[in-house]
């Protein structure tokens, strides 16, 4: 059985911390859950030309297919990666092209074919539920999303969430057809949900999207350790950030989200308000919660 490891991430890149003396590195990124392998993302600067690398650490050789994406340019590689080397583009672009706001956000995708052997590499008391999620032989449940299928186990989903365990009970109409018709989520965030369920790993580098999804999700369904999606969420929240996550929690009664990024702006309010882009596009709710919090709770 190989394993394939489809991974993405979201990079965000200051104006500030690129130059043509300094390059930008961001922090490391867990491959999915091996503890020995990561990748960072480097970015260079020759004149007003842009350089994107992708650095992968491995104990063994691996190939990896990646693409990056920047507003309307991409660029897709295949390399080899015996050690943390890096390989990419030099001049992927222009940076009055590719930073938009202060900021460049990269889209990283990977691809990555692992063998039967690097299995051993997952962290032992999540090797029993990891070996199942790529192994398609005993699954015996479908989850279908728009035109997709995605094939589970019921006692893994049932363990993970308890109103999948109330569906799978013997009566119910899904347990009964032995599938489910989810409606009102993308195939994307259905399936990083299964992938948590399965590993409890979350890939806190996904595109914003995908964790705010994931975190509704994760809501709905009431997935065991939700916690740890939120708290990859509230990392994220920045002044870049903040915008379209105060939106999004506010729109679907994620109260925790929501209320740390009232605590974020009202602890600094004069300096966020100051520096935010489009802090007038804030909610006019949200700007109150916030003039509450800063001026009745500091």
């Amino acid at each position: 059985m190989a394993l394939r490891i489809v991974q993405n991430a979201e990079i965000i890149v200051p104006e500030n911390d690129l130059n043509s003396e300094k390059p930008f590195v961001s922090v490391k990124n867990q491959i999915f859950l091996f503890e020995n392998y990561w990748f960072i993302i480097s970015c260079t600067q020759k004149d007003d030309n842009v350089g994107i690398y992708l650095h992968v650490n491995c104990p063994i050789p691996v190939i990896v297919t990646y693409s990056f994406k920047v507003n309307s340019f991409a660029e897709k590689f295949v390399n080899t990666y015996e050690k943390c080397e890096g390989f990419g583009s030099s001049n992927f672009g222009k940076k009055p092209d590719l930073f938009q706001d202060g900021f460049m956000k990269i889209h990283v995708d990977l691809d990555i074919n692992f063998g039967r052997e690097m299995l051993e590499n997952v962290r032992k008391e999540e090797f029993h539920n990891v070996a199942l999620l790529f192994d398609d032989r005993f699954k015996d449940f479908t989850i279908f999303v728009g035109k997709k299928e995605i094939k589970v186990h019921k006692n893994i989903i049932a363990v993970a969430s308890p109103v999948f365990a109330a569906m799978l009970e013997p009566q119910c109409k899904e347990s009964q057809e032995g599938s489910v018709d989810i409606k009102d989520f993308d195939p994307v965030t259905v399936r990083a949900a299964v992938d948590f369920m399965y590993t409890r790993y979350l890939n806190i580098n996904s595109p914003l999207t995908t964790l705010l999804n994931l975190a509704k999700f994760a809501d709905k369904y009431d997935l065991v350790r939700k916690e740890m999606i939120f708290e990859g969420l509230y990392k994220k929240i920045n002044l870049t950030t903040i915008l379209e996550i105060s939106k999004f929690s506010a729109a679907n009664g994620l109260d925790q989200i929501y209320n740390k990024c009232v605590e974020f702006v009202a602890r600094s309010f004069d300096y966020n308000a100051r520096n935010m882009k489009n802090f007038e596009k804030l909610d006019l709710q949200f700007v109150m919660d916030v003039v509450v919090k800063k001026y009745r709770s500091f």
